[in-house]
């Protein structure tokens, strides 16, 4: 990845605009709230028929058309970009969520034989990378939104520990670099639960606090955390739609992009089960547009 002299916000001007058309298509709120309400997959297939998803009627594995459709949007962003950091830096983040996923639902990582230490070894060189990639940018916007970034990726590591009675030294190999000290994620293994919003009071990461807090003496478990963090971190990019060109404007655009494709897999796993319209609204996570 050659991230070595940033391109000028100028540089971006024909991109931008290309991106303002491709965000214009993009899936709301109204919408995914009626596909949401979808009797059968069928039925959230026809209500596709008139975006960028419209493919996904042909295939028999929607899953992977909405990846096609998704994978399709990078090639044509990376070609069009005059730097890769804004594009490497999406994808890096795209990697570590996929992963995340993965490792809650207890699936394999890969076919290889690395050990849990050597994941977690890797999994910080990845968001050092990501930290590299936003430099390369000479954003400070990107700088910020990858340092909220890791602190939500250390603060439901946190949880999650807490959650399962983890010691402090397996959460500290866990933890990434990011805008907080991780000392502070460290702590929350030895307070109440109720400590843990005011321990981020006034930050983005208190609503991401409160919930895991909320949702571990509720249920048990965290069933909508991960939503939550990723509707904290949407949220502070969607500041680069007030921006008319820049890297900002491709990494927001992506990220929006990655939210989207999500909410889509949510809804037509929730809908295929019967899962029904109340239980996948809670899991949607707010979009880019």
């Amino acid at each position: 990845m050659d991230w070595m002299h940033p391109a000028q916000d100028t540089d971006y001007a024909h991109l931008s605009g290309r991106i303002r058309a491709m965000e214009a298509r993009m899936l709301g709120a109204g919408l995914f709230d009626r596909l949401a309400d979808a009797p059968s997959p069928a039925a959230v297939v026809r209500l596709l028929g008139e975006t960028d998803y419209r493919q996904v009627s042909e295939a028999t594995e929607r899953e992977d058309v909405v990846e096609a459709v998704l994978l399709g949007v990078y090639r044509e962003i990376r070609g069009l970009s005059p730097h890769p950091a804004p594009v490497d830096l999406v994808e890096l983040g795209r990697w570590l969520s996929g992963e995340a996923g993965r490792a809650r639902r207890g699936e394999s990582r890969d076919q290889t034989s690395r050990t849990h230490e050597e994941d977690e070894q890797l999994h910080r060189e990845r968001f050092a990378r990501m930290e590299r990639a936003a430099r390369a940018t000479g954003s400070v916007f990107l700088e910020e939104m990858v340092s909220l970034w890791g602190d939500l990726a250390n603060l439901q590591a946190a949880a999650r520990a807490k959650l399962l009675g983890g010691a402090s030294l397996s959460l500290a190999r866990r933890l990434v670099p990011g805008g907080r000290e991780h000392g502070l994620f460290r702590q929350i293994l030895g307070e109440p639960w109720e400590q843990m919003p005011r321990m981020f009071a006034g930050t983005p990461l208190e609503r991401v606090a409160a919930r895991a807090a909320e949702e571990a003496v509720r249920e048990g478990a965290f069933p909508t955390l991960g939503k939550t963090g990723d509707d904290v971190l949407i949220a502070f990019v969607r500041g680069a739609r007030r921006l008319a060109m820049g890297p900002e404007v491709v990494t927001g655009f992506l990220l929006g992009r990655e939210i989207e494709a999500r909410n889509l897999r949510i809804i037509f796993l929730g809908v295929g089960r019967g899962m029904g319209a109340p239980a996948i609204r809670r899991r949607l996570r707010e979009p880019y547009v």
